[in-house]
C-alpha cells in the first residue's frame, strides 16, 4: 500500500516523463534524485496501476481478415497492413510480386 506522500511522488514522476516527455535524466535532475531512481520509480508506478501503457496496433481489427486469409490460401502467419494506395497501385505493385495465377485468385 503506498503512502499518501509516496503515491503523490510517484503521480508527479510519471507526469513528468509521459506527460510532459521530460527525459529520465531531465526528470532525477527537476526533483533531485538519481536517474535510476526514477527509473525505478516509474516501474513502481505501473505496478502500482497509476500508470498504465497501453500498445495500439493499427492492424489488429484486421485479425479476422488474416484469419480468413490464412484458411482459404493454406497460408502460416501473416499481417494484413493498412494501406493508403488506390486499387489501381495496388494491383500494379501485385503484378510485380506475385504470380499471375495467384495474384488472379486472389483478387
Amino acid at each position: 500500500m503506498l503512502s499518501g506522500k509516496e503515491r503523490t511522488d510517484l503521480v508527479n514522476v510519471a507526469r513528468l516523463y509521459y506527460e510532459q516527455g521530460l527525459t529520465q535524466d531531465q526528470v532525477a535532475k527537476r526533483i533531485g534524485v538519481s536517474r535510476p531512481l526514477v527509473s525505478k520509480m516509474l516501474t513502481r508506478a505501473r505496478e502500482a496501476g497509476i500508470v498504465h501503457i497501453e500498445i495500439r496496433s493499427s492492424t489488429e481489427g484486421d485479425a479476422a481478415l488474416l484469419e480468413a486469409l490464412q484458411t482459404r490460401y493454406a497460408l502460416h502467419g501473416g499481417m494484413v497492413l493498412p494501406v493508403q494506395d488506390s486499387m489501381e497501385e495496388i494491383l500494379k505493385r501485385l503484378r510485380i510480386i506475385c504470380p499471375v495465377s495467384f495474384c488472379m485468385n486472389v483478387i
